[in-house]
């Protein structure tokens, strides 16, 4: 079996040296990928095609050097062998490999540079794409020649991924402009309108808007004595809303426990944090 791999693996690199591309047969046989949408990602991805007697595949296996040469284009380096002898690149995003190691078969994902434990790549992904993105090629070369191995063209079908969205709170400030400002990165300052209702508001990349049925303002007092404030629906009370402009500097409080409807489930979001 090994004299049958090397042998193919010459007729590969004899026909390289001649200009020849061999034919598809290491990437995935599908001609369409899922390119799923998230808050703050958009990705696709897939495995790479693991046959008996694919002479790339020894490529691919024990490895303990994931060089990144850029965003799209990654090195792979063979334990015990000097130079990296397989290139994989993408013709758009970041690229990223995925496999596992021989220890437990651990899950390895990401990690680049020289790795202690050596790992078989079985995977590849590719994040930092445009939902308008219609397509994606992933090539393979051999990294010594620059002659290509293989390549295969995807076409990319969105496939949103609603219950990973994530809750903004919408308030209106002085010039009287509704301000909508993600979960994460809500710091009170003097611009908000407080006489104007403050909302929850769960959307999704396409600005199409879920149901809020309930949330809860937790804080503490003067006394240090955590208060819970459940309320219906995604508007903020007269009371919650003095929470926020009473809130001392460097102090902060979360609207937690934010429940949202979405094609017919409730989903409990993530909490929004606002600070001073």
């Amino acid at each position: 079996m090994k004299k049958a791999t090397y042998i193919l693996t010459i007729i590969i690199l004899s026909l390289l040296s001649v200009g020849a591309t061999v034919q598809a047969q290491f990437l995935e046989y599908e001609n369409t990928l899922k390119l799923s949408v998230s808050p703050y990602s958009i990705d696709t991805g897939h495995d790479f095609r693991f046959v008996q007697d694919n002479p790339l595949e020894e490529y691919f296996v024990n490895i303990d050097g994931v060089i990144r040469i850029g965003d799209n284009s990654i090195k792979l380096k063979k334990k015990y062998q000097p130079h990296a002898r397989i290139r994989i690149e993408v013709n758009k995003g970041r690229l990223k490999l995925g496999g596992y190691t021989k220890e437990k078969r651990p899950k390895y994902r990401g990690s680049e540079g020289k790795l202690d434990i050596p790992v078989d790549i079985r995977s590849w992904y590719v994040d930092s794409l445009s939902i308008e993105d219609k397509d994606i090629t992933i090539s393979i070369y051999d990294n010594n020649t620059g002659q290509l191995l293989e390549e295969k063209t995807y076409k990319l079908k969105p496939d949103s991924v609603d219950c990973c969205y994530y809750p903004k709170l919408c308030y209106t400030n002085l010039d009287g402009k509704e301000v909508k400002v993600e979960y994460l990165k809500f710091k009170v300052d003097d611009d908000i309108d407080y006489s104007k209702p403050m909302k929850i508001v769960v959307e999704n990349i396409w600005g199409k808007t879920y149901k809020v049925c309930s949330h809860c303002v937790d804080y503490r007092d003067y006394s240090m004595h955590n208060i819970m404030m459940p309320s219906d629906g995604d508007t903020l009370t007269e009371k919650e809303k003095s929470v926020i402009r009473e809130l001392p500097k460097g102090k902060f409080i979360y609207i937690s426990d934010i429940i949202a409807e979405q094609n017919g489930k409730k989903y409990n979001k993530s909490p929004i944090e606002i600070r001073k």
